[in-house]
C-alpha cells in the first residue's frame, strides 16, 4: 500500500499484486476519513477529515495561525518572510532545527495520520505501507509518531506484521507510477508486484 501525504492525502491499494480502483474508481480516498470531532472543514464539506488536519496545507495553515497568535516559535519566524507564506516544508525545517512548537505541529499531524493508518491496518492487513509525498520528507519526525499511533490503535495481530516505511522515489514517484500503469495495461500478464519499476520501493 502506498500513502501520499502532500497538499492532499490519498492512498494507492495494491491487492494481490494489482492496483485496486474500487466500484467507482475512488478507492484510496483516506484523506476523507474523519479523525477528529472538532477539526476544520474539509474540501469535501465534512469536518475533521484527515486531509483537513494533516496534509501539507493543513500543517501550513496551523503554523500560520499560531504565528499570528504569537506562539513562541524558536526558528520558524527566521525561515519565512511572512506567516501568510509559511509552508509545511518550513515547519519541518524549523522542527529539525529544534523548534519545539514546529515539532508539535508535525507530531500532531503524524498522530492523525496514524489513526487513519490504523484503520487501514485493521481493515486490510497490509504487509507494507510506503509513505511518500512532500510531507514525508520530514522523515522520522513524521514516521515515528505514525508508528507509535498504529501500535496503540491497531490490533496486535495486524500491526505486528506491517512495515511502515518512507518511499524512496521522491518526485519520480508520479512519473514511474504512471509508467507502471501503462505497462500494466499493455502487458496485463506481467503482475504489478513483479515490475522492475517497483524495485526501488523498500522491501524485506
Amino acid at each position: 500500500m502506498a500513502l501520499f501525504v502532500g497538499s492532499a492525502i490519498g492512498a494507492g491499494l495494491i491487492l494481490d499484486g494489482q492496483l485496486y480502483y474500487g466500484a467507482n474508481e475512488t478507492a484510496g480516498e483516506i484523506g476523507h476519513i474523519r479523525v477528529t470531532e472538532d477539526g476544520p472543514q474539509c474540501s469535501c464539506g465534512n469536518y475533521g477529515c484527515l486531509e483537513a488536519v494533516a496534509s501539507g496545507r493543513a500543517i501550513a495553515r496551523k503554523a500560520a495561525r499560531l504565528l499570528k497568535q504569537g506562539y513562541p516559535f524558536a526558528h520558524l519566524p527566521h525561515l519565512i518572510d511572512s506567516p501568510d507564506n509559511v509552508t509545511a516544508a518550513d515547519v519541518a525545517r524549523a522542527a529539525a532545527a529544534g523548534d519545539v512548537e514546529a515539532l508539535r505541529i508535525i507530531h500532531e499531524a503524524a498522530r492523525y495520520i496514524g489513526i487513519a493508518v490504523s484503520f487501514l491496518v485493521n481493515t486490510l492487513n497490509p504487509e507494507r505501507i510506503v509513505i511518500g509525498g512532500g510531507v514525508s520528507r520530514a522523515g522520522e519526525m513524521l514516521l515515528g509518531p505514525i508508528r507509535e499511533t498504529v501500535l496503540t490503535h491497531a490490533m496486535p495481530v495486524a500491526r505486528n506484521r506491517v512495515q511502515i516505511v518512507a518511499g524512496r522515489l521522491g518526485s519520480d514517484a508520479g512519473p514511474l507510477g504512471a509508467a507502471a500503469l501503462v505497462m500494466d495495461r499493455l502487458f496485463p500478464s506481467i503482475r504489478l508486484a513483479k515490475s522492475e519499476l517497483l524495485n526501488c520501493w523498500p522491501r524485506r
